[in-house]
């Protein structure tokens, strides 16, 4: 009977080391969990500050700069469009001069 007693203070021991690990784990995912909802309050914050930066923003750009922008915008795509075709145009020229040079 003794035996037995010593068994069974020794699986009661056991249970109560592992209930305490187990409690001690818990005390730290609550404190993580709290943390990260804090972390998340913090974010929705700042994202809510952005969205009324950028709503600010939207209103003060007058509609007529976007439309310039764009215009800008084509322009330069026509300026690049013209520039290669003038450098082709010279570099055509060069090699003519060169082959007009190099044949006679």
């Amino acid at each position: 009977m003794a035996d037995q007693d010593k068994d069974m203070q020794m699986m009661i021991l056991e249970i109560k080391i592992a209930t305490d690990r187990v409690y001690s784990k818990l005390e730290q995912l609550s404190s993580s969990v709290g943390r990260l909802e804090n972390s998340l309050s913090s974010m929705d914050k700042t994202v809510e500050d952005l969205e009324k930066k950028v709503i600010i923003l939207d209103q003060a750009i007058p509609d007529d700069l976007y439309k310039d922008m764009t215009l800008l915008k084509n322009a330069q795509e026509t300026q690049a469009k013209l520039m290669w075709i003038m450098a082709g145009g010279v570099v055509t020229a060069l090699i003519k001069v060169f082959f007009d040079l190099v044949v006679k």
